[in-house]
Formats: C-alpha cells, sequence, structure tokens
C-alpha cells in the first residue's frame, strides 16, 4: 500500500491524486502514518468517522455540499 502511494504522488502525470488508505487496526494506524511521514509524504487527513470522510472527499475532489 506505502509503495503504490508513493509511486502515486510522485509520477508526473499525477495532478495532485487522493489515496485511500483503510487501516482496520489502531497499531497499523500509527505506524502506517509514520512509514508515509518517512517517506516525505506527511500532507495526510485522518477521518475519524464517516461524516469526515465524506467531507473531506467532498473538499478534495471540488465536488460541492
Amino acid at each position: 500500500m506505502i509503495k503504490a502511494a508513493e509511486r502515486l504522488f510522485r509520477a508526473p502525470e499525477a495532478d495532485k491524486p487522493t489515496v485511500l488508505l483503510m487501516i482496520d487496526r489502531n497499531e497499523l494506524e500509527d505506524q502506517m502514518l509514520k512509514n508515509l511521514a518517512a517517506l516525505g509524504l506527511g500532507n495526510l487527513e485522518h477521518a475519524s468517522s464517516i461524516a469526515r470522510l465524506n467531507q473531506l472527499l467532498r473538499t478534495t475532489t471540488g465536488a460541492s455540499s
């Protein structure tokens, strides 16, 4: 997952991609965030609820409410 996200973010033809990573355990979430930050992909948003996820997706895709 991390390598795919890194390649997508670094691809010159990808214009500000939105990548969703679904993680089911807190331990994995912390590890994933640390690994992404170590790759320089620290510009992340964490959705702690479905409502927040919907809000982030509307904002990042430019869709209106």
